[in-house]
């Protein structure tokens, strides 16, 4: 009878048809092939999965199992069971979109027993933590724990989840190489009929680039409000420095000529003073981009070339400076002063870092980024040019990376620095569209790397000669400046 209803036939009018006529997947050839281990007793029963045909001509799926019923050793009748199993295929297609969906949804799913033991894992686990499903199932979720945060938020953890309430917080986890990353976990308990808890399921949203936009953010507040303080002061205290320095320029005239050496000594050093301060004011500027920038376009290879043959200069013989240039020429649209002071702020930074190294080293490349590089979306060019300065020094301790682009902050000895350079040097490369970072470390050294956007448009190039001065021949100049 459910034979009858399921297909829609009358009895009478399936005892005409043949089994072929029910199962469209199959023909009647492959029915009896099918069939032949039956029918010379190499098989008990044959199971297979097909669609059958009603006779409003819809289809539905169904396994079925085929056996035999011998007289004596001859097959006389087959025996088919056929289940409908339409109910079980909604229900198999629904868990194979939850499968895909914890597998694709970008998190880290963990899900345990009562006692928290592992059972299920999802492939964003693997790929994040490094630990494979065999190695994580059957453990504890402590094969994640660091020694990151205070032993008490895992304390509260369990205690709170055990009760049958859910948890969330931000923690820090350890990957299987041992690095610490960022996460947001939340852990909520499954209960079952009776509000027991039966299994736990645990998420956890990877925070690394989130943790990173909210370093460039305080970052960038930092550079705004620089900025408006920089901004605000820098017009009247630089017109003060004028007025000091025109003075001092003045009464040295007058001094001279009646030969008071020390006093024009002390105003030689109040020039020194009030030049120094200017020179920090223009980094502040720089830092904060407010100052004034004049873009040319320029082949960045040379210029590199010449930056560093300036800086060889001032730096120790002992020092090896080295410069790896690109095979395929470099344009660059950008203030060429200040990318230069930023590469000499680099290498003297650099040279600094290197004092009581053995073999002391400086290592310049200059190349055309690729993948590898993480270039951002802030830049929007076809392609990226990747300046690298990299030394052998015993490397920078992880709180003070942190703390290297802000402005005044310096480990150097008293009156070695001002702790601008670097600040400054940030600021500049933000004003080119382009990003500056760090990496260091004590076996590797200090690398730091910058990404500009290239030009494609060499028209206009300028020819940059940083050793270049515009003499003059005792000509007056007029100043007009506003208020």
């Amino acid at each position: 009878m459910s034979a009858v209803q399921s297909v829609g036939y009358t009895k009478s009018e399936l005892l005409q048809l043949a089994a072929y006529d029910l199962k469209p997947d199959y023909s009647k050839d492959q029915l009896l092939a099918l069939f032949q281990p039956l029918i010379v007793g190499e098989k008990k029963e044959v199971f297979l999965e097909a669609s059958h045909r009603k006779k409003d001509g819809s289809l539905f799926p169904v396994e079925i199992y085929v056996s035999t019923i011998f007289d004596g050793v001859t097959p006389v009748v087959f025996v088919a069971s056929v289940r409908d199993m339409t109910e079980r295929k909604v229900i198999e297609a629904q868990l194979k979109m939850l499968g895909q969906a914890l597998d694709q949804n970008g998190e880290v799913v963990i899900i345990t027993d009562q006692q928290g033991i592992i059972e299920y894992v999802n492939r964003d686990f693997t790929q994040i933590t490094g630990f494979s499903s065999e190695e994580a199932i059957g453990e504890n979720p402590r094969i994640l724990k660091s020694s990151a945060q205070d032993p008490s938020i895992y304390r509260d953890l369990w205690e709170t989840i055990s009760k049958g309430v859910a948890w969330s917080g931000t923690i820090i986890d350890k990957l299987k190489n041992g690095s610490f990353y960022p996460t947001l976990l939340s852990v909520t308990p499954i209960l079952n009929e009776k509000n027991e808890v039966m299994k736990y399921i645990s998420i956890q949203q990877d925070l690394t680039e989130f943790k990173l936009l909210e370093q460039q953010f305080q970052q960038a507040q930092k550079l705004e409000a620089l900025g408006r303080l920089v901004g605000g002061i820098a017009h009247d205290f630089n017109n003060m420095l004028a007025g000091i320095m025109g003075n001092t320029y003045l009464a040295r005239l007058k001094i001279q000529r009646e030969k008071h050496d020390e006093v024009v000594d002390h105003l030689h050093v109040v020039d020194q003073l009030c030049e120094k301060a200017a020179a920090m004011i223009k980094k502040l500027l720089a830092f904060a981009r407010k100052g004034r920038i004049e873009k040319t376009t320029f082949a960045l290879i040379p210029f590199i070339t010449e930056a560093v043959r300036l800086s060889k200069v001032g730096t120790p013989e002992d020092v090896l400076i080295s410069v790896i240039p690109s095979s395929e020429e470099i344009w660059i649209h950008g203030d060429a002063n200040l990318l230069h002071q930023v590469i000499i702020n680099l290498l003297n930074n650099a040279r600094d870092a290197l004092e009581g190294v053995e073999k002391p080293s400086i290592v310049v490349e200059c190349r055309i980024a690729n993948a590898s590089d993480a270039i951002p979306k802030s830049i929007k060019t076809n392609r990226t040019a990747c300046l690298t300065i990299s030394d052998n020094d015993c490397g920078i301790s992880k709180e003070n990376v942190e703390k290297v682009f802000e402005p005044f902050f310096s480990t150097k000895a008293v009156n070695k620095g001002t702790g601008l350079g670097l600040a400054m040097s940030y600021g500049a490369i933000q004003s080119h569209n382009g990003v500056i970072h760090i990496d260091s470390n004590a076996e590797k050294g200090t690398c730091f790397s910058i990404l500009l956007p290239m030009t494609e448009n060499i028209h206009d190039v300028e020819s940059i000669n940083l050793d270049a001065a515009t003499l003059g021949n005792h000509e007056c100049i007029l100043i007009a400046d506003d208020d």
